[in-house]
């Protein structure tokens, strides 16, 4: 997605509303409708202030591209996780959306929709309910996008998490500033461009509350524990700047990932063919029915990287799930490729059976 440049010399922004409305696509988002995704918290609190100021911009107005006025949505998640709290922090975004006329939408949630999701974690549950909801509230509404405020900070905080955890170049690009969260919207992420400290600054600034999450001091969990400890460790014993080599590294890694998933494609449009299986002697009920064959020969020259992300952008493309897939598998993946063997069969995690016949690797689940 290209960026709009646009310059806002309107008297009534500030500093930080001028550098948010000039560092991201938001005066395009507008016009095509967005839903704002507000906990509370500073960060998404400071979202809504700047939305709020440039939709009442004069510049805006001005501006070529906006021939109609796509409509501001807020929409709050209530985690139900601190009892009072949680609902404190609900009226108090509801208020807020009254405050500058935005509609308001509210979702909660509750035990039996944990107790229902197979993921494992508390944490993954609650993210996947939450954009479930996000997504199907800008489709009712006919919003094209959905904006969540994380920071640069987040930002640092999720590319360090994920090293500890043991990430692959993927992972180190950190949190993407947009990726598609269906057929009709997008989500977009404008305040990656700016620290907690410019964020307070600015809220600072308007003399606007905003809700604090007692549970962010809490180190029994990982990423609180980045976040107060390792982090200010690192600054104070190593480097003042950890943060920003962090987040330099997730922009270089973003870059090579593309470069990557660019060939990738290339490789996939000509060695890769989808199939019913042969075997039932019918037309495929389903995705569990279609074969992948996947040709070799072309793959024989290619580093054994690209045959890797080959077999991840497979398995993405069939939404097989990747738990438990490790870099051991994609590894046994690629020698199914250029280990020359002419019969060959494994499972992998997910029962996706893989099997190599003469010049030709075959996938089914």
């Amino acid at each position: 997605m290209a960026k709009t440049t646009v310059t806002f010399d309107n008297a009534k922004f500030n500093s930080f509303e001028r550098a948010f409305a000039e560092s991201s696509n938001v005066v395009r988002w507008i016009p095509a409708g967005i839903l704002l995704a507000v906990s509370g918290g500073a960060d998404s609190v400071a979202m809504l202030r700047c939305f709020a100021a440039l939709v009442n911009s004069s510049t805006f107005d001005s501006l070529p591209f906006v021939n109609s006025f796509g409509e501001i949505h807020v929409a709050h998640v209530n985690h139900g996780l601190r009892k009072n709290e949680s609902d404190d922090d609900a009226l108090f975004v509801r208020r807020l959306a009254e405050t500058f006329h935005f509609s308001y939408h509210e979702f909660s949630l509750n035990s039996a929709m944990f107790e229902a999701d197979d993921s494992g974690s508390l944490e993954a549950a609650a993210r996947r309910l939450r954009y479930d909801f996000l997504c199907q509230t800008a489709e009712q509404n006919t919003l094209r996008y959905v904006a969540t405020a994380h920071n640069a900070d987040d930002q640092t905080e999720t590319i360090l998490h994920r090293i500890l955890r043991g990430t692959g170049v993927a992972g180190l690009a950190g949190i993407p500033t947009v990726r598609r969260l269906s057929g009709a919207v997008t989500l977009v992420r404008p305040m990656l461009y700016f620290s907690k400290t410019q964020i307070l600054e600015y809220l600072t600034t308007l003399k606007q509350p905003f809700r604090t999450d007692s549970t962010n001091h809490e180190s029994h969990f990982t990423r609180n524990k980045i976040r107060n400890e390792l982090l200010p460790q690192l600054a104070a014993e190593y480097n003042p700047s950890v943060a920003d080599a962090i987040r330099r590294l997730g922009e270089q890694a973003a870059e090579w990932n593309k470069f990557i998933a660019a060939q990738t494609e290339r490789l996939y449009d000509c060695t890769v063919k989808l199939c019913a299986n042969r075997e039932k002697n019918r037309a495929p009920q389903n995705m569990a029915e279609i074969q992948v064959i996947v040709r070799t020969e072309p793959l024989q020259r290619q580093p054994r990287l690209l045959i890797r992300e080959l077999f991840v952008m497979i398995w993405k493309s069939q939404k097989w799930s990747l738990r438990g897939m490790t870099h051991k598998h994609w590894n046994l993946l690629a020698d199914f490729v250029v280990v020359s063997s002419k019969k060959r069969r494994q499972t992998f995690p997910g029962n996706v059976t893989v099997k190599r016949r003469n010049e030709f690797v075959i996938l089914e689940k």
